[in-house]
C-alpha cells in the first residue's frame, strides 16, 4: 500500500466531509462528527497541529471543535445574529490528476460545483485563481451561495448567504495529497432576493474576506 491509499479518491470526495467543505455549513446541516471538544479562548492563540499541516485560529473566542481526527478538523462559531455562523474546515484528500495549475483550477471548480444542489442552493459567485503565495499549484477560491431553504418564514425577505474563502494546495512532499482549508460565513443578507440577483457583488463582506485571508495564510505544511 502506498502513502496515498489512506486518502480519499476523487470519487469518494463526495462524502459528507466534501459537502461540508463545499458549502461551509457544517454546523447547519448535520455534517459534524459526534466527537465534540471545546476550543477555549486560550487555545485560539495557539497553532493547531494536524498530520501534515498546521494553522492558527482567528484571534477571537467562541470557536468549538465539531469534528477532528489526525487528518481533518472542523470548527464553528456563532455570530452576533441568531442566523449567523462562522465555520472552519480543513481536510486532506487525494487530488485529481493534473499537470498544470490551470488544469487543477478547472478540475477543482468542477468538483466544487457538483456539490451545489438546486433548488435549495444556488451559486451567485464562484472564482478560482492561482495562489502561489502558499506554494506551487495552490488555488484560492471564493464562492457565494444562496440558501433558498434555510427557513420558510415569509416575513424574512432577506436571503441566507454562505460566503466561503478556500485554499487548496498539493502537499509539498506529495502532490497527490491535497490540503483543503476553508473559512465560511453563513448569514442573513440585508439584500432581498431581487437585489441579490441584480447586484451579487454588493453582498461581499469585505471585513470577512480580510479576516479569512489572514486565517488561510496561517497554513503551514509539516
Amino acid at each position: 500500500m502506498n502513502n496515498t491509499d489512506n486518502y480519499r479518491t476523487e470519487n469518494s470526495f463526495t462524502s459528507s466531509w466534501r459537502i461540508c467543505v463545499a458549502f461551509g455549513i457544517l454546523a447547519l446541516s448535520g455534517c459534524a462528527s459526534t466527537q465534540h471538544k471545546s476550543a477555549e479562548s486560550s487555545e485560539s492563540m495557539d497553532r493547531i497541529i494536524q498530520n501534515r499541516y498546521s494553522f492558527v485560529l482567528p484571534y477571537e473566542t467562541g470557536w468549538s471543535t465539531k469534528g477532528r481526527n489526525h487528518m481533518n478538523i472542523a470548527l464553528t462559531k456563532d455570530g452576533q445574529d441568531n442566523d449567523e455562523t462562522f465555520s472552519i474546515q480543513v481536510v486532506q484528500f487525494k487530488l485529481p490528476n493534473f499537470k498544470t495549475t490551470a488544469e487543477l483550477i478547472r478540475r477543482l471548480k468542477t468538483i466544487q460545483s457538483k456539490n451545489v444542489k438546486p433548488p435549495r442552493y444556488e451559486i451567485k459567485k464562484h472564482t478560482l485563481i492561482a495562489y502561489p503565495k502558499k506554494g506551487k499549484h495552490c488555488i484560492r477560491s471564493h464562492r457565494i451561495v444562496e440558501d433558498n431553504g434555510a427557513d420558510n418564514n415569509p416575513e424574512k425577505s432577506a436571503i441566507m448567504i454562505t460566503s466561503s474563502l478556500t485554499i487548496t494546495c498539493p502537499h509539498p512532499d506529495n502532490k497527490d495529497i491535497g490540503i483543503n482549508m476553508s473559512y465560511s460565513h453563513h448569514y442573513r443578507s440585508t439584500y432581498t432576493r431581487g437585489k441579490l440577483m441584480e447586484k451579487p457583488s454588493k453582498i461581499i463582506d469585505r471585513k470577512f474576506i480580510k479576516k479569512a485571508e489572514k486565517f488561510l495564510d496561517s497554513l503551514k505544511f509539516i
